[in-house]
């Protein structure tokens, strides 16, 4: 892997380069032919290739993929441990091990050999550590020193060097990393500064090391032969972009600029005369030096952390989407290099789906593979469009209309067809819409439809899609008995047409049900998504994304309110690029838990951030949780609102943090909190003890949100000579106690 860019005396000379290497950009690249390597889809980590193997993490296995046997081989990690950054060469790979749910219990890494399929160092590290590998000698990091170890002699050597180091790599005698020197600031054009992040080498046959770049910038370098490259920042302001990818060549002693977006956001990779990347776009770039063109390998716009040997490069892509509750998920791809033509796959998309007659429709072709040549639009109203690339169609008529894309070029054609995709309707005619207050839960299940038609003159609801109509209420209630998948669909009607819309009710077997087991397997057990809660544990998840860059703060806001998890927080220290965060409100007590925290408990629920080892002390601070409290819980339970609190289980026990009030509304106290990471949470609150006395009627101006909600009731409070003390009023005490608190803590 590696970085790529040209150092030159004159601003004139930039120039020029800058042109030419513009006129030499191709388009985008369709003689990579693609194929996915990874079987099942689920969060994996970044691939690495050697000859015709190559290796990724998932969780706690390693794969190792044959390309020419076609054969996927697992190797398994032993206990609660998880794998990460595999590196291969030759017949061997290495790879850095931890425990996620409990960083204490150490670090360490792995040497495996693919000839005998056996371990052979399980070595004990005491930090986070990126691990190479080249022939016998694999190298890492701990506490800023660079150790080398060689497999042939079982010799342990700490290498001399005069900064503290990150991200080694190693080619024959040559060791790389980036390294930091002790007061040693870097100053931008605006005077921000930073500390400087160089790259050095150490020769072990001369035993000399060697600074390779003066940016003060740079980052994740990678080397081939005599070629080292790099991302490099220096040409942006500190935090306003990922750099461009830099070379050196250590044979003409010269560096060379080798990408001009500034948007390159991965560590590259090289082999020979090719190094590739990826951008902030999330596509995978290849730079060929003998030939002096950049060239686009993907346009999923969801590639990340490519390499490279010979012809193959390989990534992990996460383009299979976000679909509710099953986290982020990721597939390892492979790019041969060497395939020339391939032909076009349909698809296509258009600016609007649906509308009244007449209805004007701009289908686009954003087919993939090779570019078509020509292009032919059925629009399912007996008219065609040949040889446009992008169509304008206006059906006139109302009805459901099938469409069509054919495109081809030399090597061959194929179809998309979408049936019934553009919906036209009569602006007179009745629209079906309705939802419901739950889709799923244990039998017997009681179900609150409501109607959201438009223009309706009559409705029949089939609850259990058996064709006969079982209500014609706006808002019925339904009950369903007996476990199982019901259709439930709802037909309007009126004079100018008829509309029906469809959902799924889920009734489960109530859980004391006999036949059901549990599996020591993580497949069928797991949550899903990256979560190791038991899926039976779990009454709702929601998912968030964002991008993590190092320095910046990240925020998961979580939009849809499905859980009591409003967002969360941290300040970044390193970048992971897009991250995806699952909370997880739970039905009870979690399973990762040995018992609940002291108090009243409201709410059990997990967040997992990324795809493990993310939310650790060396990669994040300052975590924030931000949730929300059930106003009835606390009148229904006699709760002092000051009492209630957010407990975080870490390290076999619970942690208690206290919250800030950060607004409210007529149902929520939206409360907010400093935590110590990541894990298994509980939110509790306490009891007050019991009272019977009476106080003397007080004047109160109320706050407008609860003012709504007692409206009715203040002309009768103020005849009143005596009142019994109220839930009503203690919680809007609480209320201002909290405030006060967190007023206090702003001071």
């Amino acid at each position: 892997m590696g970085n790529k860019r040209k150092l030159y005396s004159t601003v004139l000379a930039s120039i020029v380069s800058v042109f030419m290497l513009l006129t030499l950009i191709s388009a985008i690249a369709s003689a990579a032919e693609e194929t996915r390597l990874s079987v099942e889809t689920g969060e994996v980590g970044e691939p690495a290739i050697y000859g015709d193997k190559v290796v990724w993490p998932y969780w706690d296995k390693i794969h190792l993929y044959d390309l020419k046997a076609r054969n996927d081989t697992i190797i398994s990690m032993p206990g609660p441990y998880y794998a990460a950054y595999p590196a291969i060469h030759g017949d061997k790979i290495v790879w850095f091990f931890y425990n996620m749910y409990n960083p204490k219990d150490g670090y360490g890494l792995y040497v495996y050999d693919i000839t005998t399929s056996e371990i052979l160092i399980t070595k004990n590290v005491s930090d986070w550590t990126y691990p190479d590998i080249y022939g016998n000698r694999f190298v890492w990091t701990e506490n800023g020193n660079i150790y080398m170890y060689d497999i042939s002699t079982n010799i342990q050597t700490q290498i001399p060097i005069n900064e503290s180091a990150s991200n080694p790599v190693i080619y024959d005698n040559k060791i790389v990393w980036v390294g930091q020197r002790l007061n040693d600031i870097a100053i931008d054009k605006n005077n921000n500064s930073m500390s400087r992040s160089d790259i050095y080498m150490y020769d072990l046959s001369t035993k000399k090391e060697t600074r390779i770049s003066t940016s003060g910038r740079a980052s994740n370098p990678a080397i081939y032969g005599d070629r080292i490259v790099w991302p490099d920042s220096r040409n942006l302001d500190f935090g306003t972009g990922m750099g461009d990818i830099y070379m050196y060549d250590l044979s003409t002693e010269k560096e060379s600029r080798i990408s001009y977006s500034e948007r390159s956001s991965s560590p590259p990779a090289i082999y020979g005369d090719r190094i590739v990347w990826c951008d902030w776009h999330n596509n995978i770039y290849m730079y060929d030096l003998s030939t002096q063109k950049e060239t686009q390998i993907t346009t999923s716009g969801s590639a990340m952390g490519p390499d490279i040997y010979g012809d193959i490069i390989v990534d992990v892509d996460f383009r299979e989407g976000l679909p509710t509750g099953d986290g982020y998920l990721c597939d390892i791809y492979m790019y041969n290099l060497t395939a020339k033509s391939i032909k076009p796959q349909a698809v296509f998309t258009s600016n609007v789906t649906s509308g009244n007659a007449p209805l004007t429709v701009l289908f686009t072709d954003i087919s993939n593979g090779e570019a078509p040549t020509s292009w032919y639009w059925d629009f399912g109203d007996g008219i065609h469009s040949k040889h446009a690339m992008n169509a304008t169609h206006t059906f006139t008529k109302p009805g459901n209309y099938t469409i069509s894309l054919t495109v081809e070029n030399a090597a061959g054609n194929s179809t998309a067809t979408k049936p019934d995709y553009i919906v036209v309707t009569d602006s007179n005619a009745p629209v079906a819409d309705f939802n419901s207050n739950v889709t799923e839960g244990y039998a017997p299940l009681t179900v609150q439809f409501n109607d959201f038609s438009q223009k309706v003159a009559s409705r029949a609801w089939d609850f259990n899609n058996d064709g006969k109509a079982d209500s014609g209420d706006i808002n019925p209630i339904y009950t369903y008995a007996t476990p199982g998948i019901y259709t439930v669909n709802l037909t309007v009607s009126n004079e100018n047409g008829t509309d029906s819309k469809t959902a799924t009710i889920n009734v489960l077997e109530p859980s004391g049900s006999s036949g059901s087991s549990s599996s020591s397997s993580k497949s069928s057990s797991s949550g899903g998504g990256g979560s190791p809660e038991p899926a039976r544990n779990v009454q709702v998840k929601e998912i968030s994304q964002a991008f993590i860059t190092n320095g910046k703060p990240a925020k998961f806001d979580f939009t849809k309110n499905a859980t009591c998890v409003v967002y969360i927080g941290f300040g970044s220290k390193r970048t992971f690029g897009k991250t995806t965060t699952i909370a997880e409100q739970l039905k009870g007590k979690s399973a990762l838990v040995s018992e609940l925290p002291s108090g009243e408990t409201y709410r059990s629920f997990n967040i997992w951030v990324g795809n493990g080892g993310i939310a650790t002390s060396k990669n994040i601070e300052n975590p924030v949780v931000c949730f929300k409290v059930e106003k009835s819980w606390i009148t229904d339970k006699n709760i002092d609102p000051v009492s209630i609190a957010i407990n975080r289980y870490n390290d076999k026990k619970w942690e208690q943090f206290p919250v800030s009030l950060s607004g409210e509304d007529n149902q929520f106290l939206y409360l907010t909190a400093k935590t110590s990471g990541f894990s298994s949470f509980a939110i509790t609150g306490t009891a007050k003890a019991s009272s019977n006395e009476t106080v003397t009627r007080v004047e109160l101006d109320y706050p407008e949100t609860i003012n709504e909600n007692n409206k009715k009731n203040k002309d009768s409070q103020t005849e009143q000579k005596e009142i019994q003390s109220t839930s009503g009023f203690e919680i809007y005490c609480g209320v201002i106690s909290l405030f006060a608190i967190f007023l206090y803590k702003k001071m």
